[in-house]
């Protein structure tokens, strides 16, 4: 009536049966696991039976309570096992802080148009040269260069990055952006060997304390504009009023010459 099982059996109820003799218990674990025994059945059996009877519940009782923890581990696993893969997502790396360059030397005030043109023409702005603009501003300076004068390339300084955002914007709508560009940086420190043609709107004494640098960077020959401010002893060689304003122009002098000697006394005078 009760048949042995033939599935796998754990060595818990193996021992327990062969213990008390009572081989056949095991198919009775196959009918309490379907559910075909009432309480009845084991009033039939001797004292090892009703034994088995307290050991096979508890067994259940274990592992019902085995599977509940085990369901527990799952989730924490699979919670856990989410977590790391989140935080292991790459990440864009931060972007660098824009270099920090110091306090601008002076507050950007444009030149008017009419200054602008005055300066280029006196200093003979032509095809083939080489403009800096130092503290170039909005940009108009190398960008009136390049549009009306047809100069080989402009480059336009300014230390503050917005002023150099709205010289690009300007750039962009000039339609000049292959032979001008503009560079944040520090006019002090910016190499200037390559031009011909340097342009000005500072104050006095930065006119004088840039004078060292343009003797000894430019060539002879190079042309310097500047608007509204002199450079103190070292003469211009020509000024000239615009709308209220004062433009002075000055070349670089060859070394040994007064002209070279006066512009290093004014350039140690600082």
């Amino acid at each position: 009536m009760i048949a042995l099982g033939t599935g796998a059996l754990t060595s818990p109820f193996v021992s327990f049966a062969q213990q008390e003799g009572k081989v056949w218990c095991i198919g009775f674990l196959a009918l309490r696991r379907v559910g075909t025994l009432d309480t009845d059945f084991f009033g039939a059996f001797p004292q090892g039976m009703r034994k088995l009877r307290s050991f096979i519940i508890h067994i259940e009782h274990v592992m019902l309570q085995a599977t509940a923890s085990a369901s527990i581990l799952l989730v924490f696993a699979l919670s856990a096992g989410a977590q790391p893969t989140a935080q292991q997502v790459p990440q864009a790396p931060a972007a660098a802080p824009e270099k920090q360059l110091r306090v601008p030397d002076v507050v950007f005030v444009p030149t008017p148009q009419v200054v602008v043109d005055a300066m280029l023409k006196v200093a003979k702005v032509r095809k083939g040269d080489v403009l800096y603009d130092l503290g170039s501003g909005d940009g108009r300076i190398p960008i009136t260069a390049a549009k009306k004068y047809g100069i080989t390339r402009g480059v336009g300084i300014d230390i503050n990055p917005e002023r150099i955002k709205e010289a690009q914007e300007n750039l962009a709508k000039a339609g000049v952006g292959e032979r001008v560009r503009f560079i944040n940086a520090d006019l002090f420190t910016s190499d200037l060997s390559d031009a011909t043609v340097i342009t000005l709107y500072l104050l006095p004494e930065l006119n004088l304390k840039l004078l060292p640098k343009l003797l000894k960077e430019l060539k002879p020959g190079t042309r310097i504009v500047s608007h509204a401010f002199d450079m103190g002893t070292w003469k211009p060689k020509q000024a000239l009023s615009v709308s209220g304003s004062t433009v002075y122009f000055w070349t670089i002098p060859a070394p040994g010459t007064a002209s070279y000697n006066q512009a290093m006394a004014a350039a140690n005078s600082t």
